[in-house]
């Protein structure tokens, strides 16, 4: 079992990619070994990991800039 946060909030939203056979299942063990059930709920986590991951850095190099226009 995952230990990764599920969530209760309904997913009513689709978003179609298309792969080759290989990338399936390169994605399809990925998720598997890192103990998610699905690879809609590993893809997720990764689009939503990457996008706050992003969000972290851009506020640290906002604020960077910030202090140094201050001085």
């Amino acid at each position: 079992m995952s230990n990764h946060l599920i969530s209760i909030v309904a997913k009513t939203k689709i978003i179609q990619i298309r792969v080759s056979n290989n990338q399936f299942l390169r994605i399809k063990n990925n998720a598997l070994a890192k103990g998610y059930g699905t690879t809609s709920g590993y893809l997720r986590q990764l689009g939503l990991d990457h996008d706050l991951s992003f969000e972290t850095k851009f506020n640290e190099i906002y604020k960077l800039l910030k202090e140094f226009k201050q001085r």
